[in-house]
C-alpha cells in the first residue's frame, strides 16, 4: 500500500492539436471523480511543457502530519466524531 498517497498523468485537454485516437482528460470530471472516491486532498502540476498533467492524491493520514495542531483535527475525517456541529 501507498505511504504518501498516489500519483498518475494524463494529457491535457489544453492541447494545440489533437489526435483521434488520444484519450484528453476533461478537468472537471476529473476533480470531481477525484474528490468524490479518492480523497480531498489533492494537487494538481500542470506548469510543464508537455501536453499533459500529474494529479497528486495523498492520504489523509499524510497530510494530517502536518497540521499536528488540535485546530486543526476537525478538518480529517478520522476525528469527524469530536467536531462539535453547530445548527
Amino acid at each position: 500500500m501507498a505511504r504518501k498517497g498516489i500519483a498518475f498523468n494524463f494529457v491535457s485537454s489544453f492541447v494545440d492539436y489533437y489526435q483521434t485516437n488520444t484519450y484528453y482528460c476533461n478537468f472537471m470530471k476529473l476533480i470531481n471523480f477525484i474528490n468524490d472516491d479518492l480523497g480531498r486532498f489533492f494537487t494538481i502540476h500542470h506548469n510543464y511543457a508537455l501536453f499533459e498533467f500529474t494529479v497528486f492524491v495523498y492520504k489523509e493520514s499524510f497530510i494530517s502530519e502536518y497540521y499536528p495542531d488540535p485546530n486543526f483535527k476537525k478538518y480529517f475525517l478520522r476525528d469527524l466524531d469530536k467536531v462539535v456541529y453547530v445548527e
